[in-house]
């Protein structure tokens, strides 16, 4: 007796042809994709500034949320929201060390601008911020030095920087030539909107909170 599972003539060309143009659907579907891609790629680039201040400005405002979120990755955790540059060790034993660095908890959005064709990063320089005994993985890339250092501590905030948006740096000139990033260590910038009333610069090394 012959199997009742094999489809009869009409059905049985039924499926194949079914078959058949799902297979024929699936390349056109991706061929149309791919064409849709094309003109929303031309679109763009037809729409594109033609300058390279207005290229870079396109730049920020797509990248300056992947700015914002490289640096606040950069704190050292979710209880010390800090960019941490170094550690000063204390003359007392009985005393814990200093903590140096800058407080990224609430960046604000005009923290990063455009000045000509340089990408600009303002905050301040490294202050004290706590004196305490840091733990954890994080711990071990901070830089620890003597009782009575004075180190550089701007320069190492620059380090962390860069290497936080290391990608972007590299690319950027790629995309527009002789754009950069550059960093000033003047402060917070004025809220967007307020008076301007001028920012408190940051401290030379040598004004920093010695330790005792």
């Amino acid at each position: 007796m012959e199997s009742q599972s094999q489809p009869s003539g009409p059905r049985a060309i039924l499926i194949l042809l079914g078959i058949v143009a799902m297979g024929m659907a699936v390349p056109a579907f991706f061929r149309w994709q791919v064409s849709l891609a094309e003109a929303n790629r031309d679109q763009i680039r037809n729409e594109s500034p033609t300058t390279a201040e207005g290229r870079l400005q396109l730049y920020l405002e797509l990248a300056s949320p992947g700015i914002h979120q490289a640096i606040s990755m950069s704190r050292f955790s979710a209880e010390r929201p800090w960019i941490v540059t170094h550690v000063v060790r204390s003359a007392d034993s009985k005393q814990p060390p200093a903590i140096y660095g800058v407080d990224i908890e609430d960046l604000p959005r005009n923290f990063v601008r455009q000045e000509g064709l340089d990408v600009v990063i303002s905050m301040p320089g490294p202050t004290l911020m706590a004196r305490d005994v840091l733990v954890g993985d994080n711990a071990m890339g901070v830089q620890v030095f003597p009782p009575g250092s004075n180190p550089e501590g701007i320069g190492i905030l620059e380090r962390r920087l860069r290497f936080a948006l290391q990608r972007m740096i590299k690319s950027l000139p790629k995309d527009i030539s002789a754009a950069r990033y550059r960093f000033e260590f003047t402060g917070w910038p004025e809220p967007e909107g307020s008076p301007q009333v001028g920012s408190e610069g940051s401290r030379a090394p040598s004004e920093l909170p010695q330790d005792q």
